[in-house]
């Protein structure tokens, strides 16, 4: 199954499943949107894609909730 021409977007994809995923997409010719906590991890993320000249692959760094920062 190729997914050229289709964007998806990952959740989680600083690390684990998500990072797995976005690579794994990414090599099925999606362009794939990275969201995460961590800016840095994304970029190293995006990176692996682009270095493997991939489909592009942006981030987006989530931010933190009014509700976690109350927590802390």
């Amino acid at each position: 199954m190729r997914l050229d021409n289709k964007i998806s977007v990952v959740t989680g994809a600083s690390s684990g499943i998500g990072r797995q995923t976005a690579i794994d997409l990414a090599n099925l010719g999606s362009s794939v949107v990275l969201i995460g906590r961590s800016e840095e991890k994304l970029r190293g993320v995006e990176r692996e894609i682009k270095k493997a000249k991939k489909p592009a692959a942006k981030k987006a760094p989530a931010k933190k909730t009014a509700a976690k920062k109350k927590a802390k």
